[in-house]
């Protein structure tokens, strides 16, 4: 399976203006995505929104052909573009996984960004606990009157 570079960049040169305008607006400076393109290296989460951004399916992106998936007592010859399908997969075992696979990748996208925020509170509550008695820079100190 190959990630195919034509097909993001055919969408990319007939819906956007630009090659850098399209890289921000999935987060990607233009220098990284230009060579995540060039070296096919593009990360899982960035493809995705790709994905979304285009509102095309996952193996739309990829280029290898599967004309069979094996199971322990039998060999199913389907239709399919790439492993990662949803519309071509005749077998039933093989969609049921592909919607699995899918729903379990969105869940831990949702589950890293709920652990990102868990940091950030705790990094923030640390930095708290350091400093237990320092005055924020408004806080200004009443003189004290001797007695």
């Amino acid at each position: 399976m190959k990630l195919d570079i034509d097909k993001i960049e055919s969408l990319i040169n007939k819906h956007e203006k630009s090659r850098s305008d399209f890289a921000k607006k999935i987060g990607m400076t233009h220098t990284g995505f230009r060579d995540a393109l060039a070296k096919s290296t593009l990360k899982i989460d960035k493809l995705i929104s790709i994905a979304e951004h285009f509102q095309k399916p996952i193996d739309y992106f990829f280029t290898e052909t599967i004309n069979q998936v094996e199971d322990n007592s039998s060999t199913y010859n389907h239709k399919t573009t790439s492993p990662y399908t949803k519309t071509n997969c005749t077998n039933p075992k093989c969609s049921a996984l592909i919607n699995d696979l899918l729903f379990e990748n969105r869940n831990l996208f949702i589950e890293i960004g709920h652990l990102k925020d868990e940091k950030i509170r705790w990094l923030e509550q640390q930095k708290g606990a350091e400093f237990p008695g320092k005055k924020s820079v408004g806080d200004v100190e009443k003189p004290r009157t001797g007695t």
